[in-house]
């Protein structure tokens, strides 16, 4: 066993994931400080009023191992579930429109469907069908994801599809958004194969169908940090412990507390966001704490409202929606719960949740105008007569960490800068992936790389 004691700043997914795989390693002396009253960080699953409440995310992506993988080592397959359609919408000129069926990376695949459809005009049509005609830039350098999609099919691709659907989860605008931090893939595809088309028509070729990329916990996401708090052996977790000081004392990092407490480890690691990040580590890199300071955060509100369901609105049978790049509506993206998840509401009841902050009007606003506000567009999309029954609304604020061109090399140099700290790992969302399996990766690696930390 391996006794030497180590600390981590943050009880998020990412740092409860980094003391499980210590743990595996055989580590016996982990300490993790938390400043809030409960672990989990973001995830947080609500049980009120018979309705099953997401204050964070409320699904993962399993194209990236990590969170299943997760999953399955605590024993919680069986509250895997898939959404029960994977049809949405994209709201253009105040009407939800399905897009064009057979899409894959905004190829299409189905001919016949794509030219039927009026999603797009017949113009974006034709620039979209002669991408494979585009060259492929070969340089490694950076770009926006904008110049990216509209080089490669055209403006109207990025308004009505690729901007809304691949981007809302970075909350950066798709002109300033990096291209190499978030969507590496597609720059890869283009130059391995020539072109998306060419690249996107060989995987359709070699690849089987699947349900759905993402999945769900059947009560919860709470469910998985959870059980891994219930599961970590030899961890000690403290709540409302506030991290205030960060020192270093030969060979040991002291960390201590605004509760007066002080504790002394060989080995830290840092899941805190990029700005408390920063002023705990102004006292022992002035350079990485200024390199931490440019990277920067959107803020977004959560409004989650239940209506009784009287009938059945066509438009309801589907996840949600997100809106087109050039829609300036409070509501960004909505997400029909009760339709896409088995046991989010009663019968006979909707649950819906509400995307807000891309228009900045939305975060000045008082609780009572955002539900309002939500409610007036739901009822424009859905035909709802009545007021909400219930409803509840999350505020995050500077919580949303932006990816901007020349992300990765602002990463790079804050690593650089504190290359010479040993013992010593930072992780975060605000570093190198916001979903939750990317989080759980940094915790796995920042777990891999203490490894060879001295006994």
């Amino acid at each position: 066993m391996r006794n030497n004691p180590i600390v981590i700043l943050g009880a998020g997914i990412t740092g409860l994931s980094a003391a499980w795989y210590l743990e595996k390693q055989g580590f016996t002396d982990i300490t993790v400080l938390e400043e809030s009253p409960r672990a989990g960080g973001k995830i947080e699953t609500l049980h009120e009023h018979g309705f099953l409440i997401e204050k964070g995310p409320d699904s993962f992506i399993i194209t990236k191992p990590y969170a299943i993988d997760l999953v399955r080592e605590l024993g919680l397959e069986n509250e895997l579930i898939h959404p029960k359609t994977n049809r949405f919408f994209i709201l253009n000129k105040d009407k939800l429109s399905s897009p064009p069926k057979g899409l894959n990376m905004m190829v299409p695949t189905d001919l016949f469907a794509f030219l039927e459809s009026n999603f797009f005009s017949w113009s974006a049509k034709h620039r979209i069908l002669h991408e494979s005609v585009v060259l492929p830039r070969l340089s490694d350098d950076d770009e926006s994801f904008a110049d990216f999609i509209i080089r490669r099919f055209g403006q109207e691709m990025l308004d009505l599809y690729a901007g809304p659907l691949f981007t809302g989860i970075y909350a950066t605008p798709s002109e300033e958004l990096s291209l190499n931090a978030t969507f590496p893939v597609l720059k890869k595809m283009a130059q391995q194969y020539g072109s998306l088309t060419r690249a996107v028509k060989k995987q359709v070729q070699t690849s089987s169908k699947s349900r759905s990329s993402f999945m769900g916990l059947k009560n919860g996401m709470q469910t998985l940090p959870d059980t891994l708090v219930k599961k970590l052996q030899h961890t000690n977790i403290k709540l409302n412990s506030k991290v205030t000081q960060l020192d270093i004392d030969g060979l040991q990092y002291i960390v201590k507390t605004g509760n007066g407490d002080s504790y002394a480890a060989g080995n830290l690691i840092i899941t805190l966001p990029a700005h408390q990040t920063k002023q705990l580590l102004h006292s022992i890199s002035p350079q990485a704490s200024d390199i931490l300071g440019s990277f920067t955060t959107s803020s977004s509100r959560i409004v989650t409202l239940t209506y009784k369901k009287e009938k059945l609105n066509e438009n309801l049978l589907a996840t949600g929606y997100v809106s087109a790049e050039t829609e300036n509506n409070l509501v960004s993206s909505g997400t029909w719960l009760s339709s896409k998840w088995e046991g989010r509401a009663p019968d006979g009841h909707i649950l819906l949740r509400c995307f807000m902050g891309k228009n900045p009007q939305s975060l000045s606003m008082n609780n009572d105008q955002l539900i309002h506000a939500a409610h007036l567009e739901m009822s424009a999309l859905l035909n709802l007569k009545e007021a909400p029954e219930y409803y509840w609304v999350q505020r995050w604020d500077y919580a949303l960490p932006q990816y901007k061109v020349g992300h990765l090399e602002k990463v790079n140099a804050l690593r650089e800068a504190l290359s010479s700290f040993h013992g010593l790992q930072i992780s975060g969302s605000y570093l190198s992936g916001v979903g939750l399996p990317d989080c759980i990766n940094q915790g796995l690696q920042a777990a891999k790389n203490l490894n060879g930390a001295k006994e």
